[in-house]
């Protein structure tokens, strides 16, 4: 049997405008662990491997990363496996959209979907933190203070340019996805090409895909509980900016892997159980 421990953390008060959780997740097997789905959220994150490595699988690639100590990864767009190779034990930071670029500096836009060793992208910046971490990896509340204490301190090193960004970000999360790109770009008074340039450089992705991923988000975050026969889809397509049903469900199926059907008889299917937890971080 499994013994599985997946627990957020809240950051510090002055870091949580560009951290949004610490997660921390230890599953110890007697038996293969299946591979653990994962979604894009629109955040990018840095993953600190505690114990036995794993692996990453990509369905837009044609080989499979692996993950033995600390790596970055920037905005995911498709959708993934971690295939665990023994005991997992990880601790992630759970950027805000734009906190990676903000707080360690790193060329997001360089880093679509995929993940890298942090020091191929960092040098040793995260080297003295990671040996600390594996140091008190049996103490959550130790490893958590730790990276408060990193974080803030990577504070005095930012800069405070470009914050419309950041406000056309707040934008999108609050109208989940229903806004529009020209409405954007006239509350914060830019041009066009400025905007779109310094979006894709702090966030990683473009402003419109990041809108489809907050869209499809919240639309799988409202009706995830829900049980499949309940859930008008043509509805949810025509009310979330959707041009019919058959285009909801193209992107759906991009953006998860399956039709949303499949995805909510995913969700509450025991087997997946980790995936269930996971999804948490995108609400």
């Amino acid at each position: 049997m499994d013994f599985m421990r997946l627990e957020y953390y809240i950051p510090a008060m002055p870091l949580r405008p560009f951290i949004k959780l610490y997660a921390f997740y230890s599953i110890e097997k007697e038996r293969k662990i299946r591979p653990i789905k994962f979604i894009p959220m629109g955040m990018p994150y840095v993953v600190f491997n505690l114990e036995d490595g794993f692996s990453i699988d990509k369905s837009n690639l044609d080989k499979i990363i692996p993950a033995d100590g600390s790596i970055i990864t920037g905005q995911q767009v498709n959708y993934y496996f971690l295939v665990p190779r023994g005991n997992l034990t990880s601790l992630s930071v759970i950027f805000q959209p734009a906190g990676l670029y903000r707080l360690l500096h790193v060329p997001v836009h360089e880093m679509i979907d995929y993940g890298y060793p942090a020091e191929a992208i960092v040098k040793d910046k995260l080297k003295i933190l990671y040996e600390n971490l594996l140091a008190n990896k049996k103490d959550v509340s130790k490893l958590i203070s730790l990276l408060n204490t990193f974080f803030l301190s990577q504070l005095k090193l930012m800069n405070n340019r470009y914050g419309y960004i950041e406000y056309a970000l707040n934008c999108i999360c609050k109208t989940h996805g229903l806004v529009s790109i020209s409405r954007l770009r006239d509350q914060i008074n830019t041009s066009d090409r400025t905007f779109r340039r310094r979006f894709l450089e702090m966030v990683g992705i473009s402003c419109k895909k990041y809108i489809g991923l907050v869209r499809l988000n919240h639309i799988m975050n409202a009706v995830k509980n829900q049980q499949p026969l309940n859930i008008n889809w043509c509805q949810i397509a025509c009310s979330s900016g959707y041009y019919d049903q058959m285009h909801f469900i193209k992107c759906f199926k991009c953006f998860c892997g399956e039709n949303p059907t499949s995805f909510i008889e995913r969700y509450h299917d025991p087997k997946h159980a980790p995936e269930k937890y996971f999804l948490l971080a995108s609400e």
